[in-house]
């Protein structure tokens, strides 16, 4: 099969964090499963534009990715040639794939899909919530919504990563045409870590540094009142201003620290070293990095505001809480006092998330969304 992918910013603009992966891993796994798979792309990468050539072909691990420059900044990346290449090449795909929402280069290409006849598949990935139409530019993304931006939504196939997603999406779209189909991702197997330090519980954030993420939060958890030995250490960036509030904000305490954005062997050396993976977001449909964690044999402590929440309490890989911090301390202290838990889930995590995660399996079940008849308008 052939298909076209297209996302505002794509590897290595690893500035987007999580979804920036969950795209690239899909698109490789389809490619490994023996699909065509062609990216329209800008060159978006925060602030800064990447250093890449722009209207031509690279290959990036089997995928090929055509980057666009873009005309406008952040968020927007308004990017006409990226818009005309579809507007050409729109039905000579089997299918076309969309990711993310508040921007200038999905909504209007779902507008080209449909015009040239193609229903495209829509992953919002996490853009229509709540959280979404309360916070950054909330008044213009509720008019947005409501004069166009549901009715192109709704001529979509809607594609989520939870059942949390889908509540969202359903609560501001009546009848979405909605798949269920959990990220794939790349995650490397176990490592294997010897003669645990069991001198204090090592807590660990891995993500981007951003008020969404619940980070001043975090910290009042762990610098008031937690009385037990710990070491937490930050991994990420984001803004400079807010990550420096956050870092003034632990000034003090030598227990806490800030170490960047972390790649590679390094971020799963990180995540198979740590006690308990933290995810105190106030929003997130899904939370690639708690897989990324379980993998490696690392228990979660996540709100319940995160897609994975189901997961993390039916397969007892970790706590699920409510955004009081005095629940959080009460979890961490029980976990540090009867070690049993984190070690059981140290032995099991990773087979589990071998078993629940298979790639061809998942490919599979993203190939029968795009094939469905409705690829294209009725």
């Amino acid at each position: 099969m052939n298909y076209l992918v297209i996302v505002p910013s794509y590897i290595p603009a690893y500035h987007y964090g999580g979804p920036i992966r969950s795209v690239a891993s899909l698109n490789e796994a389809m490619v490994g499963e023996g699909h065509s798979v062609r990216v329209l792309t800008t060159n978006a990468n925060g602030k800064e534009r990447l250093n890449v050539k722009t209207g031509t072909i690279h290959e990036i691990n089997g995928v090929e990715v055509v980057y666009f420059n873009r005309w406008t900044g952040d968020h927007s990346n308004f990017t006409p040639g990226l818009l005309w290449t579809l507007w050409k090449s729109a039905k000579s795909y089997d299918a076309i794939h969309l990711h993310s929402w508040w921007n200038l280069v999905i909504m209007p290409a779902v507008f080209i899909c449909l015009l040239r006849g193609v229903r495209p598949v829509l992953s919002p990935r996490g853009s229509i919530t709540k959280y979404t139409f309360n916070h950054q530019k909330s008044l213009i993304k509720r008019w947005v919504h409501r004069v166009f931006g549901k009715n192109l939504m709704k001529q979509c196939k809607l594609h989520v990563t939870s059942q949390q997603e889908a509540e969202d999406v359903n609560a501001y779209l009546k009848n979405p045409r909605l798949y269920l189909i959990p990220n794939l991702l790349e995650l490397k197997p176990q490592m294997v870590i010897k003669n645990p330090d069991l001198d204090s519980l090592h807590l660990v954030y891995l993500g981007r540094i951003d008020p969404k993420k619940n980070i001043a939060f975090l910290l009042d958890v762990v610098l008031n009142d937690f009385n037990i030995p710990f070491t937490l250490e930050f991994i990420g960036d984001g803004d400079p201003t807010y990550v420096e509030a956050m870092k003034q904000k632990a000034l003090t305490n030598t227990s806490i620290t800030w170490s960047g954005p972390v790649y590679d062997d390094r971020k799963w050396l990180k995540l198979a070293t740590s006690d308990i993976l933290l995810l105190p977001s106030i929003n997130e449909n899904y939370g690639n990095v708690i897989l990324e964690a379980l993998s490696q044999g690392t228990a979660v402590l996540i709100s319940d505001n995160v897609g994975l929440k189901e997961y993390v309490v039916e397969n007892k890989l970790g706590w699920v809480a409510t955004l009081q911090a005095a629940e959080w301390r009460r979890i961490l202290r029980k976990a540090w006092a009867e070690k049993e838990e984190l070690a059981a889930i140290r032995r099991n995590a990773s087979s589990c998330i071998i078993r629940d995660f298979q790639r061809t399996e998942l490919v599979n079940k993203y190939v029968t969304m795009y094939g469905e008849q409705l690829s294209k308008l009725d």
